[in-house]
């Protein structure tokens, strides 16, 4: 492992990375973050998001669409 790469970095993703996967804006998942619209852990200056808490939090969504809709 080289030595830049982290346990963090190789479990959590970066609000960059987040974004990216959202297809969002990094400007609007920091927003979200600091609103506190889904999971995210501080670590030194930056923020990471366990890929598991974003996928639970993107179905809780999804499913707070669909019963709206119904």
């Amino acid at each position: 492992m080289p030595p830049e790469t982290t346990v963090a970095s190789q479990c959590a993703l970066t609000l960059a990375q987040t974004a990216e996967r959202l297809s969002i804006a990094y400007i609007t998942a920091w927003r979200m973050v600091q609103r506190g619209d889904f999971p995210a852990v501080r670590v030194g200056r930056s923020w990471r998001i366990e890929p598991d808490a974003l996928r639970s939090w993107l179905d809780a969504k999804r499913s707070a669409r669909a019963e709206a809709a119904q």
